[in-house]
């Protein structure tokens, strides 16, 4: 049987320290080739070398898509994910992966599901469904849309990821 060629995306420290045991999983499984794309804030310095820190923790295939700009406005947000569009669709067309697995709540894991749509690659979504009040409940909803797989947390989020015409 061949293996699964799977790419975690990863865009904060919060991220990492949520998916870091199934990662460890993954990366033991025979069955998986694991690649991460670490982006976001874990390309800034201010936040701590996050590829040392993945590569010690034993991730072999890890890279870095910058795709952060500076300043705390909604335009270098919207600047942001132009830049991880380009940046994540070339890593996606290197890598090649048959999915991409991502938590999906941020504007960062947008890029990537939009990159991975246009080349038709699967996307595996965790925790979608859930609702906070906050900005990142419309990028989580629209990762959903976007998305093939999805592992929801709750009963309420499967309700909510159903009424959105997925099946959870």
């Amino acid at each position: 049987m061949d293996k699964i060629n799977l790419t975690a995306v990863l865009v904060d420290r919060a991220n990492y320290g949520r998916l870091k045991p199934l990662l460890i999983d993954l990366e033991k499984n025979k069955q998986y080739n694991l690649s991460i794309i670490a982006t976001g804030t874990m390309g800034l310095d201010d936040y701590g070398n996050v590829i040392d820190e993945l590569k010690c923790d034993g991730f072999k295939n890890v890279e870095l898509v910058e795709m952060e700009c500076a300043g705390n406005t909604n335009v270098a947000v919207i600047k942001s994910i132009s830049l991880g569009m380009l940046g994540c669709g070339e890593a996606l067309k290197r890598i090649s992966p048959d999915a991409i697995l991502t938590i999906g709540d941020r504007y960062e894991d947008l890029a990537f599901g939009i990159a991975a749509n246009f080349l038709k690659i699967k996307i595996i979504h965790l925790q979608g469904g859930e609702i906070s009040g906050c900005f990142d409940d419309t990028t989580r909803h629209l990762m959903t849309k976007l998305s093939h797989l999805h592992f929801v947390a709750t009963n309420q989020s499967k309700k909510n990821v159903l009424q959105m015409g997925e099946s959870s």
